[in-house]
């Protein structure tokens, strides 16, 4: 038990471990931004897919339908998806992967420290480092991004192994090693690492000579280039069966486009936040307390993607010290620290030359959070400070004479002055111009809201002097000390890392979690149903995300409406109680992210990355022009929007009727009094070629005067008009007719009917989409677009089976060249036995 307690990867886990503790325990577990909102119902619904034994290609409960493999976010090959089988509900399981990806990077890094030669300790140091530094813990809210935290140190530790093979045969081993991590990354979701990983890749080749000791053994250029190729090359083949069908999405996703300036530089990282490196939390914190005052230096106003960039400023002179004494060791991680600082910033380096770069480097085109680039700065800190610790703790000679040379007699001045200084420049000067100025200037916001302010500033002053008293020790030490001095002072770089991070990240109980109580709006649904005869039938919801509560919070009559709605007759903090009942009404959608348990589905995408772009101007148009009427064309069962502010679009009492309303969680629950149903005949057509350009959906002639409850009596349809076409003088009118859903899966559907009609259109509410086949009676015939969304299929008068199959195209071929991959990387990676 001694020697392996006594081995730095076990210490380095179990540090990992009592770190993470209450949720790898299970007794408390992640629920902010993007676990709860997108991660819990994505994979609830993979998972319940799995378990009935079934892939999921299709969901219907998104955007009234979509490809659901085909969006790489939803992480359906991921291998680590394994852990949902062991995790006793799926919020376990994702808080559980979360931070076991963690541990990986963590022992990446350590792999990545011996690769460049550092101690077994110094190397377990700096990957601990790099586990509880502010990139890390702020990626562990979201699943897909927390995979290149893992996955790049890896890849990065395999690729300069690589370089620093001459044979052939082993280096090819390590091509293998970091295309697995890449297309690992891929799996994951995650194509923002990748990008970075392959730029930083190639800064790598060219400064190649710093990666090897004997410059006689450095590989050539061309080698190393094709070591590139070879591990982005086998890592795109290993990821074909997940490529293929994404990128078939991709070209009718709003993503297919180059996204505006403004849109890639919205989450720019802004430079008053570098103080945020070596002073946590200086501008207060997001989570678990909201007092994050920072919004004001970010484009739009926005709140940062990152939550924490700290790394302490322990951690950053061990980090200037490798910089000045490792020579040209460190010269490759200081182009990656400025590289990812520079490309962090975007926004604030000027719209000319960002625009520049756009040009030049078009992938960045299609990435909005340039902040994310600040996880290669601390990947950057955390490999100079482990060669600084490195360098000194073998040669603590050469900073002891330093420190003996300039102290002499005057330690107590100059150490005062260091402490007194620093605190005047890092502390009371930076606060009262970024923290107390802006908190005055926008005093409506933030004069009320970040209420402890000063409290905050003095707590910078007693962490900083606490610090600086622990480096200042240093000065103090004699000659035989002065080595472990240096390694406590690791240690408390560790310690300050940990306390400042420990409890951060924002948990719940697991009992609230997973076991989480019917949502309001739930409970006002079934009754509502219940009270109509339809108990357990599939509902269709747009959950209102239209309302803009910014603008509405300043309303004379909110104050008084929150008052009511909270019992709060004290209250006089508009601002603060606006957060709030955002919050609960968001608090909501969050509970109603567990839709596959109510088997009920969102109309809007809002959860969908990759969600096609003719989708969302479907919605944009029609609920402009008429939100009644678009909300009885999609066959939206109910409308979930907030009471306050209400939103006047659906004020429409002859057209929408209010089912039910919580003044707790802020929120009312609607439903049109008019719907088409979700499968239903329609004998009129209208033709329209131009689909993309012209919405006929939306002239006076679609909707017939006096009859809003029979929206199905015509369908725009995205064709010519056949040959015997005439447009006849008036409707043919709607006729008796039945029709039975014999067969309801995701990926096929069985439809019986008898027509009254010699023409019409079946009309399925589920969108349209390539990969969807249809027969009639066994004969295939053709899927066409119908009102700009939805799928409808020509059947004429009499009995008729119709068949709705979706078959993901060319996925076939990329399992092919998926398993062509991996057979690739097995053999590169198998290790003959030699004589």
């Amino acid at each position: 038990m001694t020697k392996i307690l006594k081995h730095p990867i076990t210490l380095l886990t179990l540090f990992w471990a009592v770190f993470w503790w209450p949720v790898i325990s299970g007794d408390v577990l992640l629920y902010i931004r993007d676990l709860t909102f997108y991660t819990v119902p994505m994979k609830a619904y993979t998972m319940s897919r799995f378990w009935a034994g079934e892939f999921p290609f299709w969901t219907p409960f998104l955007s009234s339908g979509m490809p659901f493999f085909a969006d790489p976010s939803h992480q359906v090959l991921y291998p680590l998806n394994f852990l949902y089988f062991l995790t006793p509900s799926v919020v376990h399981g994702i808080s559980l992967q979360s931070v076991l990806h963690t541990l990986i990077g963590m022992l990446g890094m350590f792999w990545l420290g011996r690769v460049l030669g550092l101690q077994r300790w110094v190397a377990a140091w700096m990957a601990t480092l790099f586990g509880i530094c502010g990139y890390t813990v702020s990626v562990t809210d979201n699943i897909n991004y927390v995979a290149g935290v893992a996955w790049v140190p890896i890849a990065l530790a395999a690729f300069v192994k690589g370089l620093q093979t001459p044979k052939t045969r082993q280096r090819l081993r390590y091509s293998a090693l970091a295309a697995l991590c890449v297309a690992l990354m891929v799996l994951a979701g995650d194509t923002f690492h990748p990008m970075g990983l392959g730029i930083f890749c190639v800064l790598a080749i060219v400064l190649r000579k710093q990666f090897s000791e004997n410059n006689a053994e450095l590989i050539s250029l061309s080698s190393a280039c094709i070591h590139t190729g070879i591990m982005y090359g086998l890592a795109a083949l290993i990821c074909s069966a997940q490529i293929i069908p994404t990128l078939e999405l991709l070209k009718l996703s709003a993503r297919n486009q180059a996204l505006s300036f403004e849109e890639v530089t919205i989450w720019s990282f802004p430079p008053m936040r570098i103080i945020e490196i070596i002073q946590p939390f200086f501008y207060g914190s997001k989570y678990p307390n909201p007092h994050f005052i920072g919004q004001f230096m970010y484009p739009a106003f926005r709140e940062p993607w990152a939550d924490s960039v700290y790394m302490g400023m322990i951690a950053v002179l061990f980090a200037a010290s490798g910089l000045l004494c490792c020579g040209r060791k460190t010269w490759f991680w200081l182009l990656v620290f400025l590289a990812g600082l520079v490309l962090s910033m975007g926004y604030f380096w000027g719209e000319s030359a960002f625009r520049i770069l756009m040009d030049v480097f078009p992938p960045i085109t299609r990435q909005r959070y340039l902040e994310k680039f600040i996880f290669w700065v601390h990947l950057a800190l955390c490999v100079m400070a482990g060669l600084g610790a490195g360098y000194l703790l073998k040669h603590p000679e050469t900073l002891w004479k330093h420190i003996e040379q300039r102290s002499g007699l005057n330690k107590v001045f100059l150490s005062l002055g260091l402490l007194l200084g620093s605190m005047l420049f890092l502390v009371h000067i930076p606060s009262q111009l970024w923290i107390a100025t802006h908190a005055m200037e926008r005093s409506i916001e933030w004069g009320t809201h970040f209420y402890d302010r000063n409290a905050h500033i003095t707590n910078l002053y007693w962490h900083w002097g606490l610090v600086m008293a622990v480096l200042l020790g240093v000065l103090w030490q004699r000659k035989d000390t002065f080595k472990k001095y240096l390694v406590f002072l690791m240690i408390a770089a560790l310690a300050d890392l940990g306390w400042a991070h420990y409890n951060h990240v924002p948990t719940g109980k697991a009992q609230l979690l997973a076991n989480s109580d019917t949502p309001a709006a739930m409970v006002i649904i079934e009754a509502d149903q219940k009270a109509l005869g339809v108990e357990n039938t599939p509902a269709r919801i747009f959950y209102d995300d239209l309302t803009d509560f910014t603008e509405k919070r300043n309303q004379p009559d909110v104050l008084a409406k929150i008052r009511d709605a909270y019992n709060l007759p004290f209250l006089n903090d508009s601002y603060y109680y606006h957060w709030l009942f955002r919050t609960l009404y968001n608090q909501q959608r969050l509970l109603f992210n567990y839709a596959v348990r109510y088997n009920t589905g969102y109309h809007n995408g809002r959860f969908a990355p990759l969600q096609p772009n003719s989708h969302k101007l479907y919605d944009n148009i029609l609920v402009d022009q008429d939100a009644p009427f678009f909300a009885a064309l999609s066959g939206i069962d109910y409308i979930i929007t907030p009471l306050i502010p209400e939103h006047l679009i659906w004020d429409n009492p002859s057209s929408i009727r209010t089912v039910g309303i919580d003044r707790r969680y802020n929120l009312r629950v609607l439903a049109p009094v008019y719907k088409t149903p979700r499968i239903y005949l329609s004998p009129n057509a209208i033709y329209n070629p131009n689909v993309e350009n012209v919405y006929k959906i939306v002239t006076t002639d679609f909707k017939v005067p006096g009859q809003e409850n029979r929206y199905r009596l015509q369908t725009e349809l995205a064709q010519k008009p056949p040959a015997h076409y005439s447009k006849p003088n008036t409707l043919h009118p709607l006729q008796t007719d039945s029709i039975d859903l014999v067969l309801d899966k995701p990926e096929h559907k069985t439809i019986v009917i008898h027509s009254p009609y010699e023409e019409a259109h079946l009309v399925f509410l589920e969108s349209w989409f390539p990969g969807w086949q249809a027969t009639v009676d066994d004969k295939p015939t053709e899927i066409i677009l119908a009102n700009h969304r939805f799928m409808a299929v020509a059947v004429n008068k009499g009995k008729h089976t119709i068949q709705l199959k979706y078959k993901c195209n060319n996925f076939l071929t990329g399992v092919l060249l998926s398993l062509l991959g991996l057979g690739i990387c097995a053999g590169l990676l198998w290790k003959q036995k030699t004589r």
